[in-house]
């Protein structure tokens, strides 16, 4: 009589008891990785809080938006720890002893540890792709204008900015506010990338109904001439000058579709990291950039799309290993996790400002996570792995 192959497909009272203990290590682990980097950030800006007398919301505001930002970090150390504690835990009382004697995998046990890392990347990539640039940009701003109060002002000022059509380019001297800009030009290209238009204007005002208008304008129109049956060249025909250009003139059509807005403008001013993902993309299919810049946004695109993985990353890596041989070298086992994520997070910054600078290829970025993906696979499945391990513990029990 053949009896049939036992499964471990639901396991809801194991389950439960191990997830209840590694979401309480997480959430104790999150929780002082937030106060340590909270604590660093403090100590790190210590001058300009206190320096410039700084008022206790401004203060509360800085904090709160580097609560955001650190929460990346502290989900990757906050895990790997969390998941190091249960392991442990249960391996010092022979829980999980027990439950490999019974014939369950250890990746099954392990199941609800990868289940919850999972469901907390999708979260960490929610943050990272949008809210936490965004975060970081305000928290600057915050920080920043403590020390002059023309911060924004000073940002605001000498800004070329090209539209997603590449059909105009604006060339700004100050923003004086959100909806005024002194001193304005704006060149308008045909498909060709050729200037047919160009204007100038004392003042430009941005409308409650989502139109520029323009005064004191400046109007020069522009041909091009074929020289050398190779060039072409704008050569100026007419000019015009307007007290006011707005939508009800046929005029302001000849500057094509104007949908940028002063935010879209003053966002030019932001660096890759202050940048919301999907405004990355869009520069990248749009915007006329040199190529440094471009290089910079490939591998803040890069950093971001594999950092998150890491606590995954790290459980895949550290629970087979941690699991296999519970009591044996376990101080050297937790040593070298742990000294592994350090050694990530310093290849990784490293890689990440070559690639900033344009040392290495903007992919360079996301060498550290496929480094360590190699290594969490050989951990399961090499030689020496979890899985080699599974098979000859099965084979002994049999015999």
């Amino acid at each position: 009589m053949v009896t049939a192959k036992r499964r471990f497909i639901f396991l809801p009272i194991v389950d439960r008891y191990i997830l209840k203990e590694f979401l309480v290590a997480l959430a104790f682990c999150i929780l002082l990785c937030c106060i340590l980097f909270l604590t660093l950030d403090f100590f790190y800006s210590i001058n300009d809080i206190f320096g410039h007398n700084l008022i206790i919301n401004k203060i509360i505001g800085f904090f709160s938006l580097r609560l955001i930002v650190n929460l990346n970090e502290a989900f990757t150390l906050a895990t790997l720890i969390a998941c190091i504690y249960t392991i442990v835990k249960f391996g010092s009382n022979n829980e999980f002893n027990a439950l490999l004697g019974s014939g369950i995998p250890p990746c099954r046990i392990l199941a609800p540890i990868y289940v919850s890392t999972i469901i907390l990347i999708a979260f960490s990539y929610y943050l990272n792709l949008g809210i936490i640039p965004e975060c970081n940009f305000k928290a600057k701003e915050i920080l920043n204008s403590s020390n002059h109060n023309n911060f924004i002002k000073d940002i605001s000022k000498n800004i070329i900015f090209t539209s997603n059509d590449n059909k105009r380019l604006w060339v700004i001297d100050t923003f004086e506010n959100l909806s005024c800009i002194n001193n304005l030009q704006i060149k308008k290209y045909d498909s060709s990338r050729n200037l047919v238009l160009e204007l100038y204007a004392k003042e430009a005002d941005y409308t409650d109904q989502g139109d520029w208008e323009f005064h004191n304008v400046n109007l020069s129109y522009y041909k091009n001439m074929l020289i050398k049956s190779d060039m072409l060249v704008p050569i100026l025909y007419n000019t015009e000058k307007l007290n006011k250009l707005n939508r009800d003139s046929n005029i302001y059509n000849l500057l094509g579709d104007i949908n940028e807005t002063p935010t879209d403008i003053l966002e030019s001013r932001k660096g890759p990291w202050d940048r919301s993902t999907s405004d990355l993309l869009k520069i990248i299919h749009y915007a006329d950039y040199d190529n440094k810049f471009i290089h910079t946004i490939n591998t803040e695109l890069f950093r971001r799309l594999s950092f998150p993985l890491l606590p995954i990353i790290c459980t895949i890596f550290a629970a087979p290993y941690l699991l296999r041989n519970l009591k044996r070298n376990l101080s050297i086992k937790v040593i070298l996790s742990l000294s592994i994520l350090i050694l990530y997070v310093v290849l990784n910054a490293l890689c990440s400002s070559a690639g900033y600078d344009g040392i290495l290829p903007y992919w360079i970025g996301a060498v550290p996570t496929g480094v360590l993906i190699i290594c969490a696979l050989i951990t399961n499945f090499g030689p020496y792995g979890l899985l080699e391990f599974c098979i000859k513990r099965q084979t002994k029990l049999k015999k």
